[in-house]
């Protein structure tokens, strides 16, 4: 889809595009005297976790990036930007942050609510609307995003809601669209309407129509109809660019370093919320001999989860018509190279936990707080947040008793590699150490069926 933005001038100052069409982009860029033009990819999920089908690989999105330098290179008459599209999500901060620092612009589109590690129900679902107003607001307090892309995306589910919650629902309707609006209008972060889509909310518009400085970007598609005159005064109707957008939104900056700079890796995340799990059934903390064992079967237990959960999204690949044998062959090596990580992961679980039990942690809350800190010493690339967690855990250390704790008493001394060698091939030895856990025969049968396709 091709998205202008300021249609109804005559000579619209920001073009956008998802598709790979370069060139014939490029020609109706020119032809339309465009100011500045960004071409955009879905984000892939982090390495931890199993690939989406529908969205790009990191190798696709490195030779994205290289394809757009190289014609920014070439191109000598309109700015060229470069751009990924992306949901929110807490666990996530720091690798949108990341992802963040590789483009010129970040755009939220934000389709699922999500608790914890699952995606929130949206079907007759009163209460979604303000579920999906929260999920919202806190991407916009990120400071990551520079556009809200069909922020009325959470009312496609109105077709759902019984009669008994229709009073309900309307109303949450109501509530959430003030305040994503009134919170775009806050930031300074334009919202995107597409004019033309039969599922667009009237509510919607109509509250958006009425929040004085929003700034609203057009879908290119869109007619001259009611929804068109309820918001052309808030439609951008100058030059536009998120560049420039940003760099004269000192607030936006401001929670953009913020949340660089504090978020927690996805790695931590996932640390923690397995280690949140892991610990509901223990009651007592004062045998860490026992304790370490429990929690070696747990996240043991944990892999062979992971295991069948790979196994079923591969068998899903493998019977997809519209996929190609060599597209099916690349997402089964990448999901064995997600498994590879998400086994690392655990393994590094076990060892954070065994150096909380040497720093003398004696309660949930202890080794909770103790092996979230470790895990992040060792995964996030912040000097600065290195040297934080350095200070606590010293501090923490000389209120058990022990002084002048050797940093490399939590460093990892070197990263694992239990599936996967230099060129993705499975190695022998990460064959036996998987058939300890007796997950060797779903690992193997994804590797057949590849290559006997």
């Amino acid at each position: 889809m091709i998205n202008n933005i300021n249609q109804n001038i005559s000579k619209p100052s920001f073009l956008y595009t998802d598709k790979n069409n370069y060139e014939e982009f490029l020609n109706e860029a020119r032809n339309n005297n465009t100011s500045i033009i960004g071409f955009t990819s879905l984000l892939p999920e982090p390495d931890l976790v199993l690939p989406d089908i529908d969205k790009p690989s990191f190798k696709d999105i490195d030779k994205f990036i290289e394809s757009i330098s190289n014609l920014k290179y070439q191109e000598k008459f309109i700015p060229i930007l470069t751009g990924f599209e992306t949901e929110y999500h807490p666990m996530k901060e720091a690798y949108l942050a990341e992802a963040r620092e590789k483009v010129d612009f970040l755009i939220l589109f934000q389709r699922h609510v999500n608790k914890g590690l699952i995606n929130t129900n949206p079907t007759n679902n009163p209460n979604y609307p303000i579920e999906y107003a929260n999920t919202v607001i806190k991407a916009l307090e990120s400071g990551l995003f520079d556009i809200v892309k069909f922020p009325d995306y959470f009312t496609k589910y109105e077709s759902t809601i019984t009669e008994e919650n229709q009073e309900l629902y309307k109303e949450n309707v109501e509530i959430a669209s003030q305040v994503i609006c009134e919170k775009a209008r806050d930031l300074n972060i334009p919202i995107e309407l597409d004019l033309s889509n039969a599922n667009t909310s009237q509510v919607f518009v109509e509250i958006a129509s009425e929040i004085d400085n929003l700034q609203v970007l057009i879908n290119s598609s869109h007619n001259d109809n009611n929804l068109y005159k309820l918001i052309e005064s808030k439609i951008v109707n100058k030059y536009y660019s998120p560049v420039s957008n940003r760099q004269n939104n000192k607030k936006l900056q401001k929670l953009c370093s913020k949340t660089s700079n504090n978020s927690l890796t996805y790695e931590t995340h996932m640390i923690n919320q397995i280690m949140k799990n892991a610990f509901k059934n223990i009651k007592v903390w004062d045998n860490p001999e026992n304790l370490e064992i429990t929690i070696s079967y747990i996240l043991d237990q944990t892999f062979k989860n992971c295991v069948k959960d790979a196994n079923e999204q591969y068998n899903s690949i493998i019977n997809d018509p519209v996929l190609k044998k060599s597209e099916k062959q690349q997402i089964a090596k990448e999901i064995l190279e997600v498994l590879d990580k998400q086994k690392i992961v655990l393994e590094n679980a076990k060892e954070y936990f065994s150096i909380a039990v040497n720093l003398g942690c004696n309660s949930k809350k202890e080794y909770l707080n103790i092996i979230t800190q470790i895990s992040q010493y060792n995964s996030t690339t912040s000097e600065l947040q290195k040297l934080d967690i350095e200070e606590h855990l010293n501090r923490y250390a000389a209120s058990k008793g022990l002084i002048n704790i050797d940093r490399h008493v939590y460093t990892l001394r070197k990263e694992k590699n239990f599936l996967t060698e230099n060129e993705g091939s499975i190695s022998i030895f990460g064959i036996v150490l998987i058939s300890i856990i007796l997950c060797i025969l779903v690992i193997c049968l994804i590797v057949y069926k590849v290559i006997i396709m």
